[in-house]
């Protein structure tokens, strides 16, 4: 369970995961020292990992290539507070270059400049066949959403909905 230093009361607080996303909402710099306390270079997403189908891919390939071979017109703000990560750890450099002001004066990317993929955060969406319910999928851009959440603001991205992958 994370556990939150909350800096204005002073006190240390266990808390579920989505308890920990919304302490973060808005935290700015003290949310990004609560992530990344001392000089520590990495930190586990504040998000929960996405859960799978066992014999299914986790969604569906075809439909992500289409959408980043069309042009951005796809984009949409998304609350980073209702995210779900597919990559387990961000670094301190992503999300601090992020939360400054270069990437919004220039729009170069910290990493992978040249993938298509990273160009815009990619949300997945898909609704569990069983429990239906709905996932929104950070396939790229933790980075950037880390530090949508921890500024308040809207995660803008490209947001792709739909299912499960296919058997493997």
């Amino acid at each position: 369970m994370p556990v939150f230093h909350d800096r204005r009361t002073g006190e240390i607080k266990d808390l579920t995961r989505e308890d920990y996303v919304n302490a973060l909402h808005g935290s700015g710099e003290s949310g990004f020292r609560q992530l990344f306390p001392g000089e520590q270079s990495s930190a586990l997403t504040p998000w929960s990992g996405v859960g799978g189908l066992k014999h299914r891919a986790p969604y569906e390939q075809s439909k992500v290539s289409a959408a980043l071979r069309e042009p951005a017109s796809n984009l949409v703000e998304v609350d980073p507070r209702n995210l779900r990560a597919t990559q387990p750890e961000i670094t301190r450099p992503g999300v601090d270059y992020y939360m400054g002001q270069e990437h919004r004066r220039t729009g170069e990317t910290f990493a992978d400049r040249m993938s298509p993929g990273n160009r815009y955060p990619v949300v997945y969406s898909r609704t569990h066949p069983e429990t239906g319910n709905v996932e929104n999928m950070i396939l790229s851009g933790h980075h950037r959403a880390a530090a949508a959440l921890l500024q308040g603001r809207q995660l803008h991205a490209r947001y792709i909905q739909g299912g499960y992958g296919e058997e493997r």
